[in-house]
């Protein structure tokens, strides 16, 4: 399955590539990897939810961000990242969505 068209986090590569999360935001937690599952936690802070997944290679699972979350950078885990300490841009009025 390609990636979604519209806003996603590349949970491997920790990227945003269709612009910044806003708070209270929808997107797509998408598994770019070939790992057969893998799962994002710790995101409980600043997501509606404290885990999503598992999400199977190739395939999202829809996140949101809470609508009074600060500007900043956000990380998560998962198992499945290729860099240490993920991390993603909470930015209010910088696009997306």
């Amino acid at each position: 399955m390609p990636a979604p068209s519209g806003l996603y986090v590349d949970i491997v590569h920790s990227t945003t590539p269709n612009g910044e999360l806003q708070p209270g935001q929808y997107f797509e937690w998408y598994n770019s990897g070939a790992n057969p599952s893998c799962a994002v936690s710790n995101v409980g802070g600043w997501c509606a939810q404290s885990s999503y997944g598992p999400i199977a290679a190739g395939q999202s699972v829809q996140g949101s961000v809470l609508s009074g979350c600060a500007n900043g950078m956000y990380s998560y885990a998962c198992p499945c990242c290729l860099i240490g300490s993920p991390r993603v841009s909470v930015h209010k009025g910088t696009g997306g969505q």
